[in-house]
């Protein structure tokens, strides 16, 4: 008796969900430069060009509303955070950011060290 997905299996998995990623993103780096006073300016540049994705909208964990615009004072708050899929060995951290339809996003989390990951898991929040 086997138990869990044989390597071909995952395979199989991992292919399939390559295939279900309609979008591209990019994944930013971070440069610091000094500015001669004591702090830095921050440029954030293009470490990875292109990656498949597809982005997937939730709320906050203590609204219980996933997926969901939340009625705050009568009026929707509109989305800021949600779930990033990239392929399984797509190398990110939260100390990226994700670059998508023109929106920046900060890393919030990511799904690594995970027994039989088939697709790659990034939480991020809209930069405001």
């Amino acid at each position: 008796m086997t138990r869990g997905l044989s390597a071909k299996e995952l395979a199989q998995i991992r292919a399939d969900i390559a295939g279900l990623l309609p979008d591209t993103c990019d994944i930013l780096a971070v440069t610091r430069t000094s500015d001669g006073a004591g702090s830095w300016t921050e440029v954030w540049g293009t470490a990875t060009a292109d990656v498949p994705c597809r982005l997937d909208f939730t709320c906050r964990l203590d609204f219980r509303s996933y997926g969901k615009e939340v009625n705050t004072a009568y009026a929707l708050t509109p989305y800021k955070s949600g779930i990033i899929s990239m392929e399984y060995d797509e190398t990110i951290t939260t100390a990226n950011r994700i670059l998508l339809n023109s929106v920046e996003y900060n890393i919030t989390g990511v799904n690594d060290n995970q027994s039989w990951i088939g697709v790659k898991r990034v939480s991020v929040e809209r930069v405001p």
